[in-house]
């Protein structure tokens, strides 16, 4: 891979022992791609976070890069931590993690990243704009920004993303690149007309099982953002994919040539046989109902406030989590009150990062992605309940008598 004689004196060390290290991922990277050289980003949201994903190795690793000087250079976001900074006893982590996952936001805040830790940065004013380089880990806010708003971005590890983020610039290939960014598969969904709304995490598991790493062209569906948030979450869970085009809705499709492409039909059949082997365990079993994977939206949190007013708290054994940005929580004061007179509205966090097998076994769960990864060890060994919004608030919850 080609370097400018200014990265060549990074990768050299004339920088310091941070940027060379930065600049010696990138280098290895675009190598092992291909890459022809590096180009500048605008911004990068880092994951690895989370002290249940990265243990004590990814702790020494960071705290030596914040005490070699590291800074980065573009502004730069956090994924979702192991817990909320105030309800962590709630959530049933123990006091080690809690200082272990403390230390890990000090390093990242000495490095100078913004300490709002989320998997939706756009959901919050913290994304890029249509056609900008950026360097994102997490899937679900990679695939929604190559998608939802045509930015460019491959599917980074933690570390490569805040080498970037540390460097400002990433290597130029996958992605980057216009000729990858053509549609693979038309993907077309026919559902019954008079259906209420398409499960979209449940569309999403299917096409991206069936189509793995191919870019979808989907057509027969009108996701709202919201939609297209969950959607992509569950496509790049259940394949390994950072970009889809919606006809009509996401900003590339309009450019796409669909002659000759393979071809993928989805029917209602398909959706219901999906829907039933997302679930592990009964309703009744279910210990926990958790939201917000990804984090939810300010109209997520509004609607399912909005259904809880007038009701009454019932099934006490059963705890009720939804995940958010502080961002997010702190415009709906009176959105959270509600919530919380029935559960625990938590930020910086969510279930798929947290300790939750220390205190749940059964999860009940609205999120394709969450269903995906819960149920794996090292993710929570949960069994699944997967549900709507509605059901699963009504669960938890009664109107009022009278």
């Amino acid at each position: 891979m080609h370097l400018t004689r200014a990265e060549e004196l990074i990768l050299g060390g004339e920088k310091g022992p941070a940027q060379q290290r930065a600049m010696e991922l990138l280098a290895a990277l675009g190598d092992l791609y291909g890459a022809d050289g590096l180009i500048p980003i605008t911004r990068a949201h880092v994951s690895g976070v989370s002290y249940k994903t990265i243990r004590e190795g990814g702790l020494r690793w960071l705290k030596d890069l914040a005490r070699e000087g590291a800074v980065v250079s573009v502004p730069s976001t956090l994924n979702p931590c192991g817990r909320d900074p105030e309800l962590w006893e709630e959530m049933g982590v123990d006091l080690h993690f809690h200082e272990r996952q403390s230390e890990i936001l000090r390093a990242y805040a000495k490095m100078g990243l913004e300490m709002l830790c989320t998997c939706t940065p756009f959901l919050i004013g913290r994304s890029p704009d249509f056609g900008d380089h950026v360097a994102s880990a997490e899937s679900a806010n990679c695939i929604f920004l190559n998608s939802g708003i045509g930015a460019r971005t491959n599917r980074e590890g933690g570390p490569s993303a805040l080498a970037a983020a540390i460097i400002g610039k990433t290597a130029n290939y996958g992605l980057h690149l216009d000729e990858n960014r053509k549609a693979q598969v038309l993907v077309e969904v026919k559902l019954d007309k008079e259906r209420k709304h398409p499960d979209f995490p449940v569309i999403g598991t299917i096409i991206g099982e069936a189509v793995e790493t191919k870019v979808p062209y989907i057509r027969g569906v009108r996701p709202s953002d919201d939609d297209l948030k969950n959607f992509g979450a569950a496509m790049a869970a259940w394949g390994s994919l950072s970009l889809f085009h919606v006809d009509g809705v996401t900003p590339e499709a309009q450019d796409q040539d669909l002659a000759g492409l393979e071809r993928l039909t989805i029917t209602d059949r398909d959706v219901e046989e999906r829907r039933r082997r997302l679930s592990s365990a009964a309703l009744e079993e279910v210990d926990l109902i958790a939201f917000g994977c990804p984090h939810l939206s300010v109209e997520e949190l509004i609607d399912m406030a909005t259904f809880l007013e007038g009701r009454e708290r019932i099934r006490p054994g059963v705890d009720l989590w939804l995940s958010t940005s502080k961002v997010v929580s702190q415009s709906l004061r009176k959105e959270v009150q509600v919530i919380e007179r029935f559960g625990h509205v938590l930020v910086d966090t969510c279930q798929v990062v947290t300790p939750v097998e220390n205190k749940h076994k059964v999860t009940g769960l609205n999120s394709a992605k969450a269903a995906f990864y819960m149920p794996k060890e090292g993710f929570g060994s949960q069994r699944v309940y997967y549900g709507s919004t509605e059901e699963l608030l009504s669960w938890v919850s009664r109107p009022k008598a009278g």
